[in-house]
């Protein structure tokens, strides 16, 4: 399957911003690539890329903000 950010973010019900953030972030880490431009309705303006989506990607949100941001180990001292 191959869409843009704009796509993504109607697809999913998330705004503009944040779709074409997680779309920056997995093309980093390798996970989706560009397989295209296209160009806007007015041909005016820089072309919007083309994401290539047909690896199935599943994200475990709390396993990387635990590992991200590990829980302090508070010892108290029996009174």
């Amino acid at each position: 399957m191959q869409m843009t950010s704009r796509e993504l973010s109607e697809a999913l019900g998330i705004s503009y911003p944040v779709a074409a953030g997680l779309m920056s972030l997995l093309e980093e880490a390798g996970l989706v690539r560009v397989v295209g431009k296209k160009t806007h309705w007015g041909g005016k303006g820089k072309k919007t890329k083309v994401f290539d989506l047909s690896t199935p990607i599943t994200l475990d949100f709390v396993k990387l903000v635990s590992e991200a941001n590990p829980v302090p180990v508070i010892q108290s001292e029996a009174v």
